[in-house]
């Protein structure tokens, strides 16, 4: 399946990390650049002077074919915070999607807009998400709802006591009435946390940030009347790290238990840049 690190980038969302300085002096940061799958390039992050990421390409990784399969282009204000971004595909590079985001007067992202570029009214949000923080300003409640009001789906976040992501449950509506139809579950953080990341997995899912700490994810789906009809592990091993401290490899084993499939099995690794 190959989840953590095959992500379509049209659902992508990225923070990038903030420059640290002293005077005038702008101190060079370590950047995530590249993540590979089996040795095949799967995900590629370019910056801006500033140090914020600025595109996001997602590539094909079957052995036949690695190329580039889409790609996303960010705009953001001055103090780095995302204002929009466009989902671009491949062949032709076709503006399919687009996001706006809004934040609060303390700067918490608030509500983000999705407009279908290719559809019959590409000026009007098809559908809008809101963010619900907890009083340690952790997204705790995530809702989209098309733009006649109809829920989408409904994501609850919990967390850690150290504040990284312990379990997301996700809630669809039948009858006004609200269904679980997913959760996600995270071991405790012991890996390498990746700098600047922080609301990938806000904004995203959680999966290409959470495995490069978590060693153990489990994944369930359920029926409407709580049976669970899928269920997946995938478990992280064999890391191996970078002088500097960085994650440089791993293995992924997904280990299918509903239905019972045969264990699959690849190496992660990661590239950094220092800007």
């Amino acid at each position: 399946m190959k989840r953590t690190i095959i992500v379509t980038a049209i659902s992508l969302f990225l923070i990038a990390c903030k420059k640290e300085s002293s005077g005038d002096t702008k101190q060079k940061e370590t950047l995530l650049s590249e993540a590979y799958s089996d040795g095949l390039l799967a995900l590629r992050f370019s910056y801006d002077a500033n140090n914020f990421v600025n595109k996001l390409e997602s590539f094909n990784t079957d052995p036949a074919d690695n190329s580039l399969s889409s790609y996303v282009v960010f705009q953001h204000h001055a103090d780095g915070r995302i204002k929009q971004y466009t989902a671009y595909t491949m062949p032709g590079n076709v503006a399919g999607m687009k996001v706006t985001l809004e934040y609060d007067s303390s700067g918490k992202l608030t509500k983000s807009s999705v407009f279908d570029l290719q559809g019959i009214s590409p000026n009007s949000a098809q559908s809008t998400t809101a963010y619900t923080y907890n009083v340690k300003g952790k997204v705790i409640k995530m809702v989209e709802k098309k733009k006649n009001g109809e829920l989408i789906l409904q994501t609850n976040l919990s967390y850690y006591e150290d504040g990284h992501l312990k379990e997301t449950q996700l809630w669809h509506e039948q009858d006004k009435q609200l269904w679980l139809a997913g959760k996600t579950s995270y071991s405790s953080p012991n890996g390498y946390y990746p700098s600047g990341l922080e609301q990938l997995s806000i904004l995203v899912g959680t999966d290409f940030i959470v495995n490069m700490y978590s060693e153990t994810i489990t994944f369930l789906k359920y029926s409407q009347a709580g049976v669970i009809m899928n269920h997946w592990n995938e478990q992280l091993s064999a890391r191996e790290f970078n002088e500097d401290g960085t994650l440089k490899k791993q293995i992924s084993t997904t280990k299918y238990i509903k239905p019972v499939l045969d264990d699959q099995d690849y190496v992660i690794e990661y590239k950094y840049l220092k800007q």
